[in-house]
């Protein structure tokens, strides 16, 4: 299991321990796979959560959302205006985003390149992804991304899953 370090009254907001939880488990599987970590030291907005570094490869960087996927769908997503964000960190940047899920739910940590989502990809059930969805009552318009098009990275463990249901619990 992985521990949290970080003491501010912002980490102790359950969704802050959510995200950050899985931000660890990310960054350990990236670890265990030979990547060298290189991750912000300040406790200020940063575009995204870390990058990783592996072999004179080229560096990439990788954005976390430890969240859910649909019950109903198969099918995740991020709010519009950091769906934005990413394409211009990219596109102004040159560099490469890899976008990860950590699915209490499914027990799965998964994710890929945000280049490759953005690219149309035609379902069998007749949808073609990323969707863009609004919803009523003020809800952040989010783009929806079908769970086909990522690769799973690993299983979670139970403790993990366990851990981040009570946190999910907490917030609602």
């Amino acid at each position: 299991m992985v521990t949290i370090l970080r003491n501010s009254p912002w980490h102790d907001k359950p969704e802050v321990k959510k995200g950050d939880i899985g931000e660890l488990i990310v960054q350990d599987f990236f670890e265990r796979k030979g990547y060298v970590i290189y991750a912000p030291k300040t406790n200020k907005p940063h575009g995204f959560d870390f990058s990783v570094y592996k072999d004179e490869a080229i560096p990439f960087a990788v954005e976390v959302k430890t969240k859910v996927s649909s019950e109903k769908y198969s099918e995740t997503g991020i709010e519009k205006p950091l769906y934005e964000r990413y394409l211009r960190i990219c596109t102004n940047n040159k560099i490469r985003l890899f976008l990860v899920f950590v699915d209490e739910r499914l027990g799965s940590v998964y994710g890929e390149f945000f280049d490759i989502l953005t690219k149309p990809f035609p379902h069998s059930n007749g949808k073609t992804y990323p969707k863009l969805i609004y919803r009523k009552g003020g809800v952040v318009p989010t783009y929806y991304f079908h769970l086909d098009q990522m690769k799973e990275l690993e299983k979670l463990r139970p403790a993990e899953i366990e851990y981040l249901k009570t946190l999910r619990e907490q917030i609602l």
